[in-house]
């Protein structure tokens, strides 16, 4: 719309306000070098290009796409003006939310870690975790004058599946940084059956009895173990197991051997 002032504010008038979220920055700048070029060729003026930010520090990373953006536009001498239009004033925003591990089996614990900073006068907040849109814990988190404070909390969660966890602290000046979200993946503990003999009563645990105590960690553990002696194994007996375990077994007869060919055929795991 360039060299018509009505046509101009034709076009600002309807843009849609800009929200309080992160912006594309890289993208945008690319689309004002591409449109620089255009006026200068059907034009012949030499534009500059502003950009006007309240400069959230989430949308000026400079590692990456914005930092070549911002190359390109100095490797052809384009004049670059950036304008500071954010309001002065206080801020708590939630800086990050991590989970160690964000992969476990039902029954399984995740620490959850999270960064909440306060710009501006100190003050005290509440903050909410949630899984799945629960509330699951809350406290009181008392922030100092710019200062930062870590959230930590234990989740044990008993169902498996993607689980949705969120930080969440009450509204404050400006919202869209209030709340940081996660997924926890949670998988069904692994049904696992361990084949071999045990060791005579007058002799030290074998090989059968040290894999048994290896792997059974308990109802919160990623295997549910059962056990089996060898000369019982049918095909029936592996049905809705996942992983089969042979400790020291011995040979196996003809029946046991196809039932284990028959598991590996249809996907089982051996170990």
């Amino acid at each position: 719309a360039y060299g018509n002032p009505v046509e101009v504010r034709l076009a600002l008038d309807e843009l849609d306000a800009a929200a309080p979220g992160p912006a594309a920055l890289a993208e945008a700048l690319e689309a004002a070098r591409r449109t620089a070029e255009t006026l200068e060729s059907e034009s012949g003026l030499a534009p500059s290009i502003r950009v006007y930010s309240d400069l959230q520090a989430a949308s000026w990373q400079l590692d990456g796409p914005l930092g070549e953006a911002l190359q390109r536009l100095a490797a052809e001498g384009r004049t670059l003006r950036v304008h500071d239009v954010g309001a002065d004033g206080a801020n708590t925003a939630v800086l990050s939310l991590t989970l160690s591990p964000s992969q476990l089996t039902a029954g399984g614990a995740s620490e959850v870690r999270a960064v909440v900073r306060r710009y501006g006068p100190a003050r005290s907040v509440r903050a909410t975790l949630l899984l799945d849109g629960d509330t699951v814990h809350t406290e009181t988190l008392d922030l100092g004058y710019s200062g930062e404070v870590e959230f930590q909390h234990l989740l044990q969660p008993a169902r498996s599946g993607p689980r949705g966890v969120t930080l969440q602290l009450e509204g404050d000046e400006l919202i869209d940084d209030d709340a940081r979200h996660a997924i926890l993946r949670v998988a069904e503990a692994l049904p696992t059956l361990v084949v071999g003999r045990n060791a005579p009563t007058d002799r030290p645990d074998g090989i059968f009895e040290a894999v048994v105590r290896y792997l059974d960690l308990g109802p919160s553990g990623p295997l549910v173990v059962e056990t089996e002696d060898p000369s019982r194994l049918r095909g029936n007996r592996l049905d809705g197991i996942g992983l089969l375990i042979l400790a020291d077994p011995g040979p196996l007869d003809g029946s046991a051997a196809e039932a284990v060919q028959a598991f590996l055929a249809r996907g089982g795991g051996l170990g």
